[in-house]
């Protein structure tokens, strides 16, 4: 559960540092509703960090609504945005919208994704949940590292067809009406005006 931290966030708290990282496992899925914590002594051996501290930030995701205390079970995740979400009924524009979320790896998209699709029920497809299962076999296959992102094998082989995938699925989606939220990396597409524009032609062709 335990990750590196970005630079921007090492001068916070190492309480609030915590939280956020094991918010993000929430958010992500990493980390199931009602799956159990591990307790605070075993947290402290794994963040290295005191168990006052690992108290404050249980004490902040509590806050939060990432999870709850039960005396014979602990702490157990929660969905924090259940309530909020039965109460207000999804958002289903007249004509579908796509979003795309983009990003540096680590600046927070997947996060932000997940957070716009609680919030509108949205089909969220995430590039790496769609095609690394895929990928990382294939990247094996041609001589390569399931991590590597930088070689001519991933960059000219590869990455295109990632997100050839991720196109087809919200084209599917589109079809049948349904909104989507893609999360990639996208940082050459957002630099490549007629990429833009393809993508606004293939939406409004779907009258999203």
């Amino acid at each position: 559960m335990a990750m590196p931290q970005p630079r921007g966030q090492r001068s916070l708290p190492a309480h609030i540092r915590i939280a956020q990282a094991i918010r993000n496992d929430i958010e992500s899925g990493r980390l199931r509703d009602g799956q159990r914590l591990p307790s605070t002594r075993a947290l402290a051996d794994e963040w290295k960090a005191s168990q006052l501290t690992i108290t404050k930030a249980m004490e902040q995701l509590a806050v939060d609504g990432y999870i709850a205390s039960h005396d014979r079970s602990g702490r157990i995740v929660t969905t924090p945005t259940s309530v909020s979400l039965s109460i207000a009924p999804p958002v289903r524009p007249v004509r579908p919208r796509v979003v795309c979320v983009g990003g540096y790896a680590g600046s927070g998209k997947s996060e932000f994704a997940r957070t716009l699709a609680r919030e509108t029920s949205w089909a969220i497809l995430d590039k790496d949940t769609i095609a690394r299962p895929i990928i990382e076999p294939a990247l094996e296959d041609l001589g390569s590292t399931i991590d590597d992102r930088e070689s001519d094998i991933y960059l000219n082989r590869i990455r295109p067809r990632e997100y050839e995938a991720l196109a087809a699925v919200i084209q599917d989606n589109l079809e049948v009406g349904n909104s989507a939220i893609a999360a990639a990396p996208y940082l050459r597409e957002f630099a490549d005006r007629s990429w833009l524009e393809n993508m606004i032609a293939r939406a409004e062709t779907e009258g999203a």
